[in-house]
Formats: C-alpha cells, structure tokens, sequence
C-alpha cells in the first residue's frame, strides 16, 4: 500500500495537470505497467506454476514497454531528463530527493545521490509492488489449493470477513473523503528538495539564454522547451 500510494498516487494529479502530454504519459505507464503485473501474476501461479520463471520475465518486459510507451506520449513536449523525473519518476523523486537532501545542509547535490535516487525510486515504484503482487497471488493460490489446517470451508469464509473489514477501512476513507487533511505545519515544505533542484537549472539555463540574446527570441523559444522538469500546478488550492 504505501508503495503504490507513493510511487503511483502522490502528486498524479498535480503532474496530470501540466498537460495533456504529462497525463496521456502517466496513463500510459501505470495500464501498461499494472495490468501486466496483475494478470501474469496470476495466471502464471494458477495455470503454469512450473512455468513462474517465464512470467517473471514477462512483467520485466512489459514494464520496459511500458516506459517506452510512456515516453513516446511525452517526447513531444519534454526531453528524456524531464520525462525521467516528472513522469518516470513521479512521487518518488520529490520523496527520494527530500531524504538525499539532508546529507548536505548548503544544498549542494553530491555524485552519489542521483545514483540513490534511482535505486530508491525503481525499489518503490516498479520492483517492489511487482513482488508483492506476485507473491500475494501465489499466496492466494496456494491457500485455494491447500486449506490452512485443513479446517472446514466455512471458518475460512469467516476469517475473510475481518480481511474484508481491514481493506474497506483503508479503500473507503480514500475515496469518500471530499477535504483534504488538515496539518499544524506546511507538510510541503518538508518535500520541496526536487523543487529547488529543478528552480536551480532554469535559472542556469535563464543565464546561458540572456548571454545569447544577441541572437534574438531563439535564445526564449530554447527556454520555453528546456529540457528540465515544470513546475507542477498546485490544484488544490
């Protein structure tokens, strides 16, 4: 839950704001990435359990299409660094990026932290939830096939009624809440470190511009299309 919550719902809708590009991309990642996920999982420990090793390189592989398809809807608008971070990416960079930041308190960016920041964002986003729904579905499998204990159908039955109960209290206040959480502190400030980073490199970008505009508004046509991530829309507010 908390994988799928910070690598495929925080910030979905802010970065599906920027444009129609940021969410045919966002689309096209999570149905080309989860589907698969979902529907090979399953099929390969209830139909073909001699076989998982097959279906474990079919999710690799579709998760790879799936980053490429997803950039292929974006490459019209963005380069690959901003597809790599607001799409790719999304929510598990400003996360992974807030964490790497308090190694240096002038704000500078070592060598190592885009190197974690990757490790860390393919673990949230993609490796991690593709495991757990594998091996949830050859939990599910097994305990279909093999009774625990060997008790009675009906004390299973009974048993899901409290897995039931603990999943609707966790779905349902997520789509029946209609205001946002209220904090005594500005929980933003806490996770602005891809922010700042990205503020950094328009601003370089902003200098080279002004130093050739002896060249005219090509210097402001590369600017409006500089390869680094936008500032996402706040629609909250």
């Amino acid at each position: 839950m908390q994988c799928v919550a910070v690598g495929w719902l925080f910030e979905y809708n802010s970065t599906a704001a920027c444009s129609p590009e940021h969410a045919r991309a966002l689309r096209y990642l999570g149905l080309w990435f989860w589907i698969p996920i979902v529907t090979i999982s399953f099929y390969t420990n209830a139909a073909f359990p001699d076989y998982k090793w097959v279906g474990i390189i079919l999710m690799i592989v579709f998760a790879i299409i799936s980053w490429v398809l997803s950039f292929c809807m974006s490459k019209s608008r963005m380069s690959f660094t901003s597809w790599y971070h607001e799409i790719f990416f999304c929510g598990v960079d400003k996360l992974s990026m807030s964490i790497t930041s308090l190694s240096n308190g002038d704000g500078s960016r070592s060598f190592w932290m885009p190197l974690f920041e990757l490790y860390f964002g393919l673990c949230i986003k993609f490796l991690n939830p593709a495991a757990l729904t594998f091996l949830f579905m050859q939990n599910l499998i097994d305990d279909l096939e093999s009774p625990y204990a060997e008790q009675p159908a009906i004390m299973h039955v009974l048993a899901s009624i409290l897995v039931m109960i603990g999943i609707l209290a966790v779905f349902v206040p997520m789509f029946t809440c209609d205001y946002p959480e209220k904090f005594e502190f500005d929980p933003n400030l806490e996770f602005a470190a891809d922010q700042i980073y990205s503020d950094s490199l328009k601003s370089k970008n902003k200098v080279q511009a002004t130093d050739h505009s002896q060249t005219g508004n090509q210097s402001e046509i590369e600017l409006n299309t500089s390869k680094v991530p936008l500032n996402k829309p706040n629609i909250d507010s």
